[in-house]
């Protein structure tokens, strides 16, 4: 006995009743349609959250820059402020309104009248045979030249320079400095020079409170600074920032240990001088 093949069985059903294939089609392709336009809306609806998300983010890190490029502008503007009077430099104009000069023009003029000191004693000095009597105008032009020679050994790239501070405990450290650096000094030497020969009068100069004034706005520098770091998602940076202080006074601490080693270990050094009787 044979038992009926299931294939047959399945083909004989099948033929018995035939699906038509238009109607095939199309289920299928509604199909297709609602599956394709779901997952369109799901990846629709994820990037629009995505955007919004972002959208969020960018704002606050944007709000952020530009409140620190807010204390950014005052700041350089304090650096980088020049006052183009011809004779004189202004602290300050009346009727409450800002300072004309800058810190770095008002030190900048500060030097311009060390130099005429320094150069006024080399024209007094009848050993300097050089300098005696020389009238100031050609004094301060000597002085430009040779910083323009300066300037022109700077231009090979072959020079070394070194900044050498001796403080006030009598110990020195010596800072190695970039040929930029070395430029860029120069470059304000050059501007202390021609106030030095053009200034009929010049700012006060008053240190304490130009480091005052520093100081005031670099806390809220470092305040914004923060802000855009927590709104860029940074959290070690962001502690490093605030750690800062403490940071620097470790290290001041551990150059003062040194120079105060340094100056122990000097005096503790017998002197050299006299003889054997």
């Amino acid at each position: 006995m044979q038992f009926p093949s299931p294939l047959k069985k399945t083909v004989t059903r099948t033929q018995s009743k035939k699906i038509p294939v238009v109607l095939t089609t199309t289920c299928i392709t509604a199909t297709t349609v609602l599956a394709v336009g779901g997952m369109a809306l799901i990846v629709a609806s994820k990037q629009r959250i995505s955007e919004e998300v972002n959208n969020v983010d960018s704002a606050r890190v944007l709000t952020a820059k530009a409140n620190l490029q807010a204390v950014r502008k005052v700041y350089l503007e304090k650096l980088s402020r020049t006052d183009y009077t011809l004779g004189t430099l202004r602290n300050s104009v009346g009727y409450g309104q800002p300072n004309q000069v800058g810190w770095r023009q008002e030190v900048n003029a500060a030097w311009a009248q060390q130099l005429r000191d320094i150069l006024q004693r080399d024209i007094d000095n009848p050993k300097n045979i050089r300098m005696y009597r020389m009238h100031m105008t050609p004094a301060l032009q000597s002085s430009l030249l040779k910083t323009y020679q300066d300037l022109a050994e700077a231009s090979s790239g072959d020079t070394r320079y070194v900044l050498k501070k001796v403080r006030s405990d009598g110990t020195t450290t010596e800072e190695k400095l970039p040929r930029a650096a070395f430029i860029s000094l120069n470059l304000n030497k050059f501007e202390a020079i021609d106030l030095a020969t053009n200034l009929d009068s010049y700012p006060k100069f008053n240190v304490s409170g130009i480091l005052s004034q520093i100081r005031n706005v670099q806390q809220e520098y470092l305040v914004r600074l923060g802000a855009v770091l927590e709104a860029q998602d940074y959290q070690d940076p962001l502690d490093q920032l605030n750690n800062i202080n403490s940071i620097l006074d470790a290290i001041n601490r551990e150059e003062t240990g040194r120079r105060k080693k340094k100056l122990e270990k000097l005096n503790s050094k017998p002197s050299q001088g006299g003889g054997s009787n």
